[in-house]
């Protein structure tokens, strides 16, 4: 099963390549396991975009959110309690509308950008704003260069004023080769993909999810999800590989520090 969803996902970001943002972000998110019918049906105008969502005194910074680079923006669907519980279940289930007084959701956004070069803390600061105008997650396929960035952020209830949240760290899975994708950003798109969180977490509700893509997206976790996978192949590479006696007459030493010199 797992190979089969990595070469889903493979398939949908191949999408992207085209010039239909929408239906490629939808298949992507499709083919990690979520769904909804929680949208609305907006002009992808960013000017429409903020006419919709900016009705409130939040702030929104257009040069901070580089606005004036924004080519569309999608509203693709919203994911609460009810799309996890019923996850895997045949058929359309729901038919309500965006929901937008439930704070356990998250929020997914398309948004095409202007051909250029951007940091991760351009990206992090687009991701901030657009999240300013919500009060649940917004979560970002951000397409840019040939590549996309999957923009996640995380965010808590106010220690003092619990009617208030704060937005915490920006995470992004950042230039993902849509035509060539990396293998480290396909295992963590599976790493993030519904059927793989609830097998690992059991997750039954949007609390649960949430705390299941906050452990997944750990900064400790990856890095120790890559050293694993960095150290599996070395021990592999060292018991597989011929290097010429000229590295050395010793064939353990001479392999190790070949395969060490090659990592």
């Amino acid at each position: 099963m797992n190979t089969a969803t990595k070469q889903q996902i493979e398939i949908a970001l191949l999408a992207f390549s085209g010039s239909d943002l929408r239906a490629a972000a939808i298949g992507l998110l499709n083919s990690l396991g979520y769904q909804s019918e929680k949208t609305l049906d907006l002009d992808s105008t960013p000017d429409a975009f903020l006419a919709e969502f900016d009705k409130r005194d939040r702030k929104f910074r257009k040069d901070k959110a580089l606005f004036d680079r924004w080519k569309s923006v999608e509203f693709l669907f919203q994911i609460t309690d009810d799309e996890v519980r019923n996850a895997g279940a045949q058929g359309t289930l729901f038919d309500s509308g965006y929901d937008h007084g439930n704070y356990q959701s998250y929020l997914f956004f398309a948004l095409d950008l202007k051909k250029n070069h951007y940091t991760r803390t351009q990206l992090a600061d687009i991701t901030r704003e657009i999240n300013l105008l919500f009060d649940m997650p917004a979560m970002l396929l951000m397409r840019h260069n040939g590549a996309l960035t999957f923009s996640i952020i995380d965010r808590r209830l106010h220690k003092k004023d619990r009617s208030r949240d704060v937005l915490e760290k920006v995470k992004l899975i950042k230039d993902i080769r849509y035509q060539e994708p990396h293998r480290a950003h396909i295992e963590i798109l599976h790493g993030l993909a519904l059927p793989t969180l609830m097998a690992k977490h059991e997750c039954r509700d949007f609390k649960q999810l949430h705390e299941a893509w906050r452990k997944t997206l750990d900064s400790s976790e990856l890095n120790k999800r890559f050293f694993k996978e960095v150290a599996d192949w070395y021990f592999w590479a060292v018991r597989n590989v011929t290097f010429p006696k000229d590295a050395g007459e010793d064939v353990e030493v001479r392999n190790a520090t070949s395969v060490i010199r090659m990592i």
